[in-house]
């Protein structure tokens, strides 16, 4: 039988399907939730609020979720931990369905070593689960990769100045060369394994 759509009254919420019955139970979709409901319950299931509540229940609802990765700043990240410092980037967060999803880029150097965290975490009824991508680059490495990038961060980089004797730092730049940089150069670090995924079961 084909999948039943169920509409909220509001156009901009998500909709209810009917998929099918599996293993038993009623298999149901809701936004980015898949939800096995045994048929006992389906009788106490007057409306969205009943299903708001099963959403909590991790038994019967399971959030199909694709971690999101915020690499936007990488360049700036890089030159930081060239310089021996850490460097805290962008964040996003987004709430939905009582779920919140945060991504980040963030990096530490210690040791000669550039710690980039990709972050990304997912927050659903306070527990969470953390999918964060952590890339571990040499100081050669980053001198490498720097020298190619030399022209664009003289123009888009961190400066340190000096006005009437006090020293002034202004602030790097996001743009359209930047985030292509910042596109290479994650292309790059995946393609030579310096980056660690997640373990997930």
């Amino acid at each position: 039988k084909p999948a039943q759509t169920i509409n909220k009254q509001n156009p901009d919420d998500d909709v209810l399907q009917v998929i099918a019955v599996e293993d038993g139970k009623c298999h149901l979709k809701y936004g980015d939730f898949d939800l096995y409901i045994a048929f006992e319950v389906l009788p106490n299931l007057h409306g969205f609020d009943d299903l708001q509540i099963l959403l909590r229940n991790r038994e019967i609802a399971h959030f199909n979720h694709q971690p999101q990765y915020l690499y936007t700043g990488l360049l700036h990240a890089l030159n930081a931990c060239g310089h021996g410092t850490d460097y805290l980037g962008m964040e996003k967060t987004q709430v939905h369905n009582n779920i919140r999803t945060t991504s980040a880029l963030e990096a530490e150097f210690f040791q000669n070593v550039c710690t980039i965290y990709l972050i990304s975490e997912l927050e659903i009824e306070g527990a969470t689960t953390d999918y964060t991508v952590v890339c571990k680059i040499d100081a050669e490495s980053i001198d490498g990769l720097l020298n190619y990038y030399r022209e664009l961060l003289d123009k888009y980089g961190e400066k340190r100045v000096t006005e009437s004797g006090r020293q002034k730092v202004i602030s790097e730049q996001q743009n359209t060369e930047t985030k292509q940089a910042d596109a290479e150069l994650m292309y790059f670090l995946q393609q030579k394994d310096f980056c660690r995924r997640p373990k997930t079961d």
